[in-house]
C-alpha cells in the first residue's frame, strides 16, 4: 500500500484519477493491496467498443467505437436512449473526434 494512487474502475478497465475535481469531489474509496490491480488495463483507450459515454460536468454523450467519439446529438438517432459511463472529466481527451451522430 505504498503507492497513494486513486483509479476509478470501469467495463474492465482503471482510470487514473489525477484530481478529485474531475468527478465532483472527494468520494469512498476502497484501498487495494500492491499490485491488486496490476493485470487491469489502464486508460480510456481499453474501453471496450460500442459505449456511450459522457464526462462527470458535461452532459454531453459519445459514442465509442475503435478508439474514436461521435458526439450524439439525438438519442432518436440511435433508437431511444441506451446506458451511459460516465467518466472523470478530461478522459475523452484521449479520443480522436469523428462525424457528429
Amino acid at each position: 500500500w505504498d503507492v497513494n494512487r486513486v483509479y476509478m474502475l470501469q467495463k474492465g478497465i482503471k482510470i487514473y484519477l489525477t484530481d478529485w475535481k474531475l468527478i465532483g469531489g472527494v468520494k469512498p474509496t476502497s484501498k487495494l493491496p500492491n499490485g491488486a490491480l496490476k493485470n487491469i488495463k489502464e486508460g480510456a483507450k481499453n474501453l471496450p467498443n460500442n459505449i456511450y459515454v459522457r464526462e462527470w460536468s458535461d452532459h454531453r454523450v459519445y459514442y465509442i467505437h475503435d478508439g474514436v467519439k461521435q458526439y450524439l446529438t439525438s438519442w432518436n438517432k440511435v433508437g431511444g436512449v441506451k446506458p451511459v459511463l460516465i467518466l472523470p472529466d478530461t478522459t475523452l481527451n484521449e479520443f480522436t473526434t469523428g462525424k457528429d451522430i
